[in-house]
């Protein structure tokens, strides 16, 4: 039992600092860049099955 919830606990934890994490680091993206590589074309063509509906 004693094993289960330092797992249980151990798991929580991990959960709440990755979520921290990417708060921070959502933060500090540059937004300007993000947008800029979102527009960016790709060089090869979709697979059969990946296109755009």
């Amino acid at each position: 039992m004693n094993q289960f919830m330092a797992t249980a606990v151990a798991e929580n934890l991990s959960a709440m600092n990755t979520a921290a994490w990417l708060t921070e680091r959502k933060d500090r993206a540059a937004q300007a860049a993000r947008r800029k590589i979102l527009r960016l074309e790709g060089g090869v063509p979709p697979r059969e099955g990946d296109e755009r509906e």
